[in-house]
This record gives structure tokens, sequence and C-alpha cells, in this order.
């Protein structure tokens, strides 16, 4: 279930995933890797693995919006866009997402309500 679905094309059913879904279910312990719905050997990041991602040299994502829940849409900005990441605030109600920009400049940390729509990448477990 990634319980974004409702109003999207099919394109941006298969993109973005809620907070819940993301996690499959699991809870989000600081610093404990949360696998979710990544596969074995790869979990859903922190907001700390996210911006070492960004900061690094491939960083190269495609900009990917958001689905708003509340009002049921989806925003798209061709200047933005967020990765999902498993810090969460205010006890799971919402949590944190990376938001970088197309021209380059810091990524800012932006905190969302637990059923928006956020892209998701996995990042690999140590070993």
């Amino acid at each position: 279930d990634r319980s974004v679905s409702r109003g999207l094309g099919d394109v941006y059913k298969r993109q973005l995933y809620s907070f819940t879904a993301a996690l499959g279910g699991a809870q989000a312990v600081s610093g404990a890797p949360v696998r979710g719905i990544c596969p074995a050997g790869w979990h859903v990041p922190y907001i700390d693995e996210l911006q070492t991602l960004a900061a690094g040299p491939d960083f190269g994502f495609t900009l990917a919006g958001i689905w708003n829940s509340v009002s049921n849409n989806y925003v798209s900005s061709a200047k933005s866009g967020y990765l999902m990441s498993a810090t969460t605030d205010d006890g799971g109600s919402s949590y944190s997402v990376l938001l970088f920009y197309a021209s380059g400049g810091n990524p800012a940390i932006s905190p969302q309500t637990a059923a928006n729509g956020v892209s998701l990448r996995c990042v690999k477990d140590a070993k």
C-alpha cells in the first residue's frame, strides 16, 4: 500500500511514498537502520545520510515533487525536489525530508506530514 495513489497519475503512483508506507510498518529508532520497503541490504536513510549524499559529487537526482495529502494534489516544481528520510519529528506524525534545488546550492531540511508522498532513495547498509 503506497498510501498516496489517490488522484495521482500512474507515473507518480510508482514514485512517491507516504512515510508509513516507506517504513513498511516498522518504527524508526534514531540511528538504527530501517529496511522498510527497501531491498535486502538497503535501508531508508536518516537525514544525516541524505545530507552526506547531497554533498557528494555524484548527487545528480532527478527532481521530484511531493504529494500533498491535505490539498490532495501533486505539487511539482522544476526548481526543487524532495527525498524522504527515516528521521521523525513529533513522535512520528511528521518526518524530515531533504529539499534540494536544481540550481545547486545547499539542500535544506523540510518537515513534512507523514501522509505526504515523497520520493525514496534507499541507501546501502554499512558492512
